[in-house]
């Protein structure tokens, strides 16, 4: 697996320089980055990514804008629209030869609106997906935490948007599912383990928000989580809010990682 952080733990170390940033998590030992085009102009991304590129043995991807921005939106001006900054993380995640875009299925504002959410997400991904085979790149739809009226928050959701399309991928937030129902949190990379391309992990309080709480001081052990993911192929990205929360995750993870190898000839032998 390529272990991924993203440039929010690096803003401060490098005074924003995201290119410095990439460098920076090489040197701290990160095989992955993941930039995240949130309210930063696309233009100040478009601009860096020839520097990018040349940055080698480093596999990068791309989250959609997920502020102010809903796919699934009834009110089609900000659905257009949101469309529009998927397209161009897309065209972005091309510039720099990352293989997917991670995209939020978006939000409906009552109850009664939920099925016109779903209807609209289907209708932007109905646009997008051929968008996304053209650049030759992967859209993966992220599963999101039981609030604020969020898309995608049970295994019966999830699965019933990747059996309708068939080149739709799966960003499995673990700590969403883990912290929606701690219970079946596992069964996600279990049951769309070939649709899964993308991870993302971070401690969990109930009280706190994703990102603040490192692995090692998680209230839920995902020890056990990370022996069912030890052969997995794609990226794993520690969500982390600031520098120390996020090599605390890293070590925590390696040695983690490093303990399950030690004991795998013990079980052959």
């Amino acid at each position: 697996m390529n272990i991924a952080t993203s440039f929010t733990p690096y803003q401060q170390k490098t005074h924003f320089d995201r290119v410095k940033a990439v460098a920076f998590a090489k040197s701290d030992g990160f095989s992955a980055f993941e930039f995240s085009l949130l309210v930063t102009p696309a233009d100040t991304y478009f601009k860096i990514s020839r520097d990018i590129v040349k940055i080698k043995d480093m596999v990068f991807s791309v989250h959609a804008n997920h502020i102010d921005t809903n796919i699934a939106s009834i009110n089609e001006d900000i659905r257009r629209t949101s469309v529009e900054q998927v397209k161009t993380a897309i065209q972005f995640a091309k510039r720099i030869d990352s293989k997917i875009v991670v995209v939020h299925p978006g939000i409906y504002n009552r109850k009664i609106y939920e099925q016109d959410a779903y209807f609209n997400l289907y209708r932007s991904l109905d646009e997008l997906l051929p968008f996304a085979k053209k650049w030759g790149v992967n859209i993966c739809i992220e599963n999101m935490e039981d609030s604020e009226r969020r898309l995608l928050t049970t295994l019966q959701q999830v699965s019933r948007i990747l059996d309708r399309y068939d080149g739709l991928k799966f960003a499995f937030d673990v700590t969403h599912a883990a912290k929606n129902d701690p219970n079946t949190y596992r069964e996600y990379y279990k049951r769309f383990e070939p649709k899964i391309m993308h991870i993302q992990i971070s401690g969990l309080k109930k009280s706190r928000q994703p990102g603040d709480v490192p692995l090692g001081l998680s209230e839920l052990d995902f020890t056990e989580f990370i022996k069912d993911i030890k052969d997995y192929p794609g990226i794993l990205r520690l969500e982390s809010n600031d520098y120390e929360t996020n090599m605390n995750s890293f070590r925590f993870l390696k040695n983690i990682l490093s303990k399950i190898a030690m004991e795998e000839p013990k079980k052959e032998a």
